[in-house]
């Protein structure tokens, strides 16, 4: 954590009068462990991290929703082509402001899509969180294992007819 988060990183954690990290409790957690911010939402700091902006070769593309995988067996009207070893080059991305999508080729392509806690009746994911990831990976025959561990904060405030995601 140290060597990522706040040497690298220099991600604004709170301090205590000696300059120390402040931790907070979290869900069943029975110490002070985690690190925080303000807001008392551990992970809110990264958000302004500009790690991502400052790294040569990525372009962060705001207003695009990554809706499928290019593979060459899954993106080929070749058949041989689907009995080739399975080969991401990037992704087909719809940008929202005009509608149209677009391929983008990479040399790595990194999944973070986000969640699936709406696949649940009651979830504190964001209500976009429908599982795209997994759908994306599984269409072009990734190997899924571990879905059964699907992380939770189990700590959310109750309001009759109000949503648990603030």
């Amino acid at each position: 954590m140290k060597e990522l988060l706040l040497d690298d990183l220099d991600v604004a954690f709170d301090r205590d009068a000696t300059g120390g990290l402040e931790f907070t409790r979290e869900g069943g957690h029975h110490t002070r462990r985690s690190p925080h911010e303000g807001s008392d939402r551990p992970r809110h700091p990264f958000r302004g991290c500009g790690r991502v902006d400052a790294t040569p070769r990525i372009t962060r593309r705001a207003g695009h929703v990554a809706v499928d995988l290019l593979t060459l067996s899954h993106s080929t009207d070749t058949i041989a082509d689907r009995y080739a070893p399975l080969t991401c080059f990037g992704a087909y991305v719809l940008d929202t402001t005009s509608g149209e999508v677009h391929a983008i080729v990479a040399k790595k392509t990194v999944l973070a899509t986000g969640g699936l806690g709406q696949i649940f009746l009651h979830s504190t994911n964001q209500r976009g969180s429908v599982g795209h990831g997994v759908a994306m990976a599984y269409r072009v025959g990734a190997r899924l294992i571990d879905l059964e561990y699907v992380q939770f904060h189990p700590t959310v405030f109750f309001k009759k007819n109000a949503p648990r995601f603030s």
